[in-house]
């Protein structure tokens, strides 16, 4: 089994679920489990950002090399160096961040 599959222990995380509860954002019951990544959902795509830079690139390189500088790294650290609450917290701070940039270059 690859990396990635195996380390999901459910369709979506507790703490991301608790964080999206405390934001008002309703999460469904039936969540599918992740699915892996193709090249067709990374040429499909507008923008592709990897969450941690440390794991999400030697991933790249191995899988889909001439996509390994075309993805936006975040550098959001794992539960194994960061409690929950300072990831959501930062996610939240690169979204909004996210969506000013788009709607700047939307408005161009």
């Amino acid at each position: 089994m690859e990396r990635g599959v195996h380390c999901n222990f459910g369709p979506l995380s507790p703490h991301a679920a608790d964080a999206l509860q405390a934001r008002g954002i309703d999460v469904p019951a039936d969540i599918r489990f992740p699915q892996q990544l193709t090249g067709a959902d990374l040429e499909a795509a507008d923008l592709v950002i990897a969450l941690k830079e440390a794991e999400h690139r030697p991933m790249l390189i191995a899988r889909f090399p001439d996509w390994v500088n075309r993805v936006e790294y975040w550098h959001v650290h794992d539960l194994d160096q960061s409690p929950p609450q300072h990831a959501t917290a930062e996610i939240e701070i690169l979204v909004r961040t996210l969506l000013k940039r788009l709607a700047r270059k939307e408005r161009a």
